[in-house]
């Protein structure tokens, strides 16, 4: 035959087993030092801000990104006047010849 249990005896010793375990849980979280806690969260917060850093956006990529107009004007050619004249329609760097 098998052994008797008093059920009100196990219940308690389930609800100490169940309360040690929690309080061990809580030392674990709860029993540190300020220093120990603040150098955690500064641990953490470097963490979060080098895998932010590091994250790829969409449309980071120049393939991915629209250019719009400026590919327009890549393509045109050039119309600005030639820079060997200034602005007297004279050309630079040339000294005025005097008859």
């Amino acid at each position: 035959m098998g052994e008797v249990i008093n059920l009100r005896q196990y219940r308690k010793q389930k609800a100490r087993a169940e309360a040690d375990t929690a309080a061990a849980d809580n030392r674990v979280q709860f029993g540190r030092k300020k220093a120990e806690r603040e150098q955690k969260s500064a641990l953490d917060q470097l963490i979060k801000r080098r895998l932010d850093g590091a994250r790829i956006r969409p449309g980071a990529f120049s393939s991915e990104v629209d250019t719009g107009p400026r590919q327009e004007n890549a393509t045109k050619p050039e119309t600005r006047a030639d820079s060997r004249y200034n602005r007297s329609g004279t050309r630079s760097g040339e000294d005025e010849k005097k008859p």
